[in-house]
């Protein structure tokens, strides 16, 4: 037999077995989240998040539809099919919105959509340090971009080749 097997944990075994399901972060706020932005003062996102106005006061980017779905729902997808299986949907503003949405999702069915909603989280720093502080991101890699962008990139040779350099 085997020495190293029998000292090790069966715990440990099946960690080796299995890797940590891959998390994803999603920012569903306009960054940045700067109090100069909220007094009105122009920068380059605050002119990009002004082109929304006025549809954005009353719900966040990400749920907005685009070709009637929402920008929330295309990012769920795409998670979805990089084998994502729990995301943290991290909110500042419209909370309430986001969580109803995500408790009627489909994607629910597929993977863990844990809505946050923190009045305090001011910038995406905030949010991974909240995170970090809740000790909730096991995975490694993990990731972490914002619930209106929409992409059908394949991620598979960008976690692969993440992987590959971690070893090394």
């Amino acid at each position: 037999r085997d020495p190293r097997r029998i000292a090790m944990p069966p715990s440990s075994q099946q960690q080796d077995r299995h890797e940590t399901p891959l998390q994803a972060i999603l920012l569903t706020d306009p960054a940045p989240y700067s109090d100069a932005e909220c007094e009105g003062t122009e920068n380059a996102f605050s002119a990009v998040r002004s082109g929304l106005v006025p549809a954005t006061l009353d719900a966040p980017p990400a749920l907005m539809p685009v070709n009637n779905v929402l920008a929330i729902d295309y990012v769920l997808e795409w998670l979805a099919g990089a084998g994502v299986k729990e995301v943290f949907v991290c909110s500042r503003d419209h909370g309430s919105q986001i969580a109803s949405h995500l408790s009627s999702s489909p994607w629910s069915a597929s993977m863990s959509l844990r809505p946050i909603f923190d009045r305090t989280l001011r910038s995406p720093g905030d949010v991974l340090r909240d995170l970090d502080r809740r000790a909730v991101v096991r995975s490694d890699p993990f990731l972490l971009l914002s619930a209106d962008v929409i992409a059908s990139a394949d991620l598979s040779a960008t976690l692969a080749s993440h992987a590959h350099r971690k070893k090394n």
